[in-house]
């Protein structure tokens, strides 16, 4: 029984493998070092809108970006790189030490944000 339960882990961790890195994959921005996209069926290129420079730090699987300052994002172009009929959208987040998520301070936090008029996706 144990090692049949194993063996179930292991399909569904290599089918969910299978699935994220798919021929179906259209974008993916790893912020291993770089805010480029390692998948892009379009522009993979990142526009870092902020005052200082890209910071990456450890995060949940291999490194991600340090980001939270006021008007502190990433804008990628959407054409090609996002299907705005379906698809799936998955990231981490991650707050600093002492972030009060539910805090009353009357400001609206985004963490992705895409429009077709503008052709562009946000992240920040």
């Amino acid at each position: 029984m144990r090692s049949s339960r194993w063996y179930i882990a292991l399909i569904l961790v290599l089918t969910i493998c299978g699935i994220i890195y798919s021929n179906d994959l259209i974008f993916h921005a790893d912020f291993e070092d770089s805010i480029d996209a390692v998948v892009a069926m379009g522009n993979a290129k990142g526009y870092y809108m902020g005052n200082d420079s890209p910071v990456f730090v450890p995060g949940k699987s291999g490194k991600g970006l340090l980001t939270g300052k006021y008007k502190q994002f990433v804008k990628y172009d959407a054409e090609n790189n996002i299907n705005s009929d379906e698809g799936t959208l998955t990231f981490w987040v991650k707050a600093h030490e002492g972030v009060k998520w539910h805090q009353n301070d009357n400001y609206n936090v985004a963490f992705f944000s895409a429009s077709s008029e503008t052709a562009a996706c946000v992240i920040g």
